[in-house]
C-alpha cells in the first residue's frame, strides 16, 4: 500500500468530479424535470430550496465581506523602491500616498 501525493489525488477529485458532471448531472435533470412535470410537489420544493429561491426560516444568506489587500499601497511601494513590500509597510507607505479627492462629475487627469 502507498500514500497518494497530493497532485495524485487532485487528478483522482477530478477524473471523479468530470464523470459525475457529464454522465450523472445530465441523468439527474432528466429525471427531475420528469418529477416537475409529472406535479411532483415535493421536487418542486426542492428545486426551489435547492436554487435559493425558498430560504428556510432560519437561513440568512451572509454577505461576505470584502477583505483588503493593499494592492495598490503595494504596486506605489514596489515603483518607489523596486521591492515588494510586507503587508505591515504596505499599510504604512499608504499612510502617506496622497490622494486627491475627486468631486462628482470631475474628470482626473493624472
Amino acid at each position: 500500500m502507498r500514500v497518494l501525493s497530493q497532485e495524485e489525488t487532485s487528478l483522482l477529485v477530478h477524473g471523479y468530479r468530470d464523470t459525475i458532471l457529464q454522465d450523472y448531472v445530465p441523468l439527474a435533470m432528466t429525471s427531475l424535470k420528469r418529477l416537475l412535470k409529472g406535479d411532483d410537489r415535493q421536487a418542486k420544493i426542492e428545486t426551489l430550496y435547492g436554487s435559493k429561491v425558498f430560504l428556510q426560516r432560519q437561513e440568512i444568506e451572509k454577505v461576505e465581506e470584502r477583505k483588503r489587500t493593499y494592492a495598490y499601497p503595494k504596486a506605489e511601494f514596489f515603483m518607489k523602491h523596486g521591492r515588494w513590500p510586507s503587508l505591515k509597510e504596505a499599510i504604512e507607505f499608504e499612510k502617506t500616498i496622497e490622494v486627491r479627492l475627486l468631486t462628482k462629475g470631475e474628470v482626473y487627469d493624472g
